[in-house]
Parts: structure tokens; sequence; C-alpha cells
């Protein structure tokens, strides 16, 4: 069963978020975390987009034939492919700020959750980025 927060109760949460004690502000702050997890996610799935795109630049034959390592750039480039595809989800899936925000203030805890979601697959990515910059490195 979900739990509901009282306007007030919403209203206190959001002003201890800020500075100087404004909900308006909380929010704002909110509102720019989110907007900066979305932002990191889509750089993440450009950055992937560009390393599946070195892959199939090398996937030229000789490289794989040099190195007796068949198909592990077609591999490589899909799994990279894949990772820029889940990246965008991810950044699809961060709610936004909306002007409702400031009428009828959020609840805080699924932005929270999501906000913490967000960083989490950061880190997952940037794993999976390491992982793939360097194996594009030894191609």
């Amino acid at each position: 069963r979900k739990r509901c927060i009282s306007p007030q109760r919403r209203h206190r949460i959001w002003a201890a978020l800020s500075d100087d004690g404004s909900a308006s502000h909380g929010l704002a702050a909110m509102a720019s975390a989110l907007a900066g997890v979305q932002g990191s996610l889509l750089q993440l799935a450009a950055r992937f987009a560009r390393l599946q795109e070195d892959f199939v630049c090398l996937d030229d034959g000789e490289a794989e034939r040099l190195f007796g390592r068949w198909g592990e750039l077609r591999q490589a480039s899909s799994v990279a492919e894949g990772m820029a595809s889940e990246c965008r989800e991810a950044a699809a899936a961060v709610p936004q700020s909306s002007p409702e925000w400031l009428v009828t203030l959020p609840d805080p805890e699924p932005l929270a959750s999501s906000l913490g979601s967000g960083a989490a697959a950061i880190d997952r990515f940037l794993v999976s980025v390491d992982d793939l910059v360097v194996r594009r490195r030894t191609a």
C-alpha cells in the first residue's frame, strides 16, 4: 500500500533540500539533479554509439585475421549498440520537472528513487564503457 504524504510534509521535505528553506529551491535542486542524470545517460549513449562505429570500422577482416580472433569485433560492436540503446531507455525513464510541481508539490520518494537508480545506471554503464574502450585498444 502506497503511503500518502501530506502537502505540509511535502513542503517541509522540499524546503529542507534548499539552502534558504524554500520548497521551490529544493524542487529546483532536484530538477537540476534529475536533468544532470538524464544528460549523463545521454552522453554515455553517444559514447557507446561512437564505440559501436569504431568497432564496425575496425571490422575489415584484416585485424581479426592478424589477431586470430574471429567475430570479436562484431560482438563488441553489438554490445556497444545494445548498451547505447539501454542508456537511451534509462535516460527516457528519468522524470523531468514539470510546471505542475509548483502547483502541487510532488512526492519526493519516487523522485529520489529515480535519482538513485539513475546514478546506479551511470556507474554500471561507465564500467561497460571502460571495458569496451580496452577492447577497442586491443583490436
